[in-house]
């Protein structure tokens, strides 16, 4: 591609310029080369702005967006992605419109706009990839962004009648978004399993950039925490934030795995009844990768809008690992679930508060609030079975 570039002139050779511009900026983005992604995306936009080649001007701005939001500009994301909806073309775009659709929910997701704000803005990839019979890798991230928004929100179902009818077969490399979705759906609906095989076969897909390996890098550890394998989870979490807390990637967001990875310690050591030594060893790791980030990983953001809830998250899970729950960490954390609509997360933050309130002798507050637990906990299978369980315990709450 370089060489390319060589050869093409900007005045004699425009659009083809551009083109090369605009996948020399796919290749660098892939290799993580963010800041060299960025210009040749803008170098190619100008390019074709002037030129008044709209399905390639499309395609530029739909990139810039996704730039514009790794540097924290999120306004100026949603502006671009918005613009480039609007273009109108002489003929059918579908490339342009599933470019256009998975870009724009990909901001709203990490914004944390609502599920149905996120449909709205895939709908008219999701109606082009249909009516073109398109399965390629940007379809297949279509479909999960809309899964994912909807899972979190607590649709299991509705996600499911996305999902499942495009994973039946074995999974190509291409489809990892639907079939890490499939298996966060299997999790869900309590097919542990399943979920678990499934997790599996995709371990040895290779996913190109290290912003999606370490999303993805949370799928197997939360099936393993919920189906019981909680030394598994913190030896994949802790393996993994070894080799990346120190990396300066911008679009690698790694507070989630660090929650993860302190619920996977604090899970691991109530299982095995773990002594005070045990547990202060397994807090010096977690505290020694923090220490380790090239930059805090819990600081407020504009792009990542679950920060707030992951870094009272964080000191909850470091408490509960301690020894010492804490009911007001995790009522807390409930609240900034609440604020962006994540039911199933508010719900897991109720029933560890409820655990913290019994082991303060608080019965009547671990009832309410195992009972809001229990309804946020829809369609969530194993979660209800563990609200069920600590009710079952000794606790029933009231009609």
């Amino acid at each position: 591609m370089d060489r390319a570039l060589h050869i093409l002139d900007a005045d004699r050779q425009p659009a083809d310029r551009a083109r090369a511009l605009f996948t020399r900026g796919l290749l660098v983005g892939g290799l993580d080369r963010i800041d060299e992604a960025a210009a040749a995306c803008a170098m190619a936009a100008d390019l074709v702005a002037r030129l008044g080649d709209p399905v390639m001007y499309r395609l530029a701005l739909a990139a810039q967006a996704g730039h514009e939001l790794t540097a924290g500009r999120v306004e100026q994301a949603l502006e671009r992605v918005r613009a480039a909806a609007r273009v109108e073309t002489e003929g059918p775009d579908p490339r342009g419109d599933l470019s256009v659709a998975v870009t724009h929910t990909h901001i709203l997701m990490t914004t944390c706009h609502s599920a149905d704000e996120v449909a709205a803005a895939g709908r008219p990839g999701l109606e082009a990839a249909h009516e073109w019979g398109i399965e390629n890798h940007s379809a297949s991230a279509l479909l999960g962004n809309l899964s994912e928004a909807l899972r979190h929100a607590g649709r299991v179902q509705e996600a499911a009648q996305l999902i499942d009818p495009v994973t039946e077969e074995p999974p190509l490399p291409h489809q990892w978004p639907t079939y890490s979705e499939r298996g966060q759906l299997d999790l869900l609906r309590g097919r542990c399993e399943a979920a678990t095989r499934l997790l599996e076969e995709l371990s040895d897909i290779f996913v190109v950039d290290l912003a999606n390996r370490v999303l993805c890098a949370q799928d197997a550890p939360t099936v393993d925490l919920w189906c019981g394998r909680p030394w598994s989870a913190y030896g994949r979490l802790t393996g993994l934030l070894r080799e990346v807390v120190a990396v300066e990637d911008p679009e690698v967001d790694i507070a989630g795995l660090l929650v993860l990875d302190a619920r996977a310690a604090a899970d691991g050591a109530a299982l095995a009844s773990a002594d005070p030594e045990a547990r202060t060893r397994l807090l010096r790791e977690l505290e020694w990768l923090l220490a380790r980030t090239s930059r805090d990983p819990f600081a407020a953001s504009d792009v990542y809008a679950v920060r707030a809830a992951l870094r009272v998250g964080w000191a909850a899970e470091l408490a509960r690992l301690a020894g010492a729950p804490s009911l007001e960490h995790w009522a807390a954390a409930t609240v900034e679930w609440e604020k962006i609509d994540r039911p199933h997360d508010s719900a897991y933050c109720r029933w560890r508060g409820a655990q913290a309130a019994l082991a303060a002798g608080q019965a009547s507050t671990a009832t309410k609030l195992l009972r809001r637990a229990e309804r946020d906990a829809r369609e969530h299978v194993p979660q209800l079975e563990a609200i069920r369980a600590t009710v079952g315990s000794g606790l029933r709450p009231q009609a």
